[in-house]
């Protein structure tokens, strides 16, 4: 009776954090992460309850490690910074466009990692990039909330066609990505994975500025 009276509780704590989770929204990335954290939490509480029962020295011992391990979780996940500043959009400009998470599993990587999605390219009013479900192709960039948007100068429309416009009609692959479309702007530029990609970007940016336009 103990152990299925700590389920029936565990349960409805496990309802009660994940509701709130599912209601807030991915604009409250600290707010949405902490109750991530308490949902995991009481999960893993309900899975240690159900295997341990009644509380014994090892159980014990095993529940303040998980305590300890999700605190840590959670202070990570309120003080750590979301915030991911761009630039001003304009239709005349080159633009590195990076996504805000949408999704529960841009979620999840944005929980670990940088608090960003996708990564496509806007030349003068033109957006290339994939989107879910299409091949690779170009349309009418339509600035919105969820673009973090990054100048780039030294480039030009013509030069982001020439690199671009070959790709349209491919399809998606682990090996033809949206990553691997925006290095062919960048030759010298070494990432294979999103979250690198911001800070080699930026790193790219300082030291070909004085290179001028392509």
């Amino acid at each position: 009776m103990p152990v299925l009276y700590g389920v029936s509780c565990e349960i409805l704590v496990i309802l009660l954090c994940y509701g709130n989770f599912s209601k807030t929204p991915y604009t409250k990335p600290a707010q949405k992460s902490g109750w991530f954290c308490m949902t995991t939490w009481t999960l893993c509480n309900l899975v240690l309850f159900t295997w341990f029962g009644e509380v014994c020295v090892i159980n014990t011992a095993i529940f303040v490690v998980e305590a300890f391990f999700f605190l840590l979780m959670f202070t990570y996940s309120q003080f750590r910074s979301y915030e991911f500043k761009g630039d001003e959009y304009s239709d005349g400009g080159c633009f590195i466009v990076f996504k805000r998470p949408r999704s529960f599993f841009d979620f999840l990587h944005s929980f670990i990692f940088r608090p960003i999605s996708t990564v496509s390219v806007v030349a003068e009013g033109w957006w290339f990039g994939y989107t879910l479900g299409s091949p690779y192709h170009c349309e009418m960039y339509n600035c919105n909330d969820d673009d973090i948007l990054i100048r780039i100068n030294y480039l030009n429309g013509s030069f982001v066609r020439d690199c671009l416009v070959p790709l349209i009609g491919s399809r998606w692959s682990p090996l033809n990505n949206c990553c691997h479309a925006v290095q062919r702007l960048f030759p010298t530029l070494k990432f294979k994975m999103l979250d690198s990609l911001p800070s080699h970007l930026i790193k790219t940016l300082d030291g070909e500025r004085s290179d001028g336009k392509r």
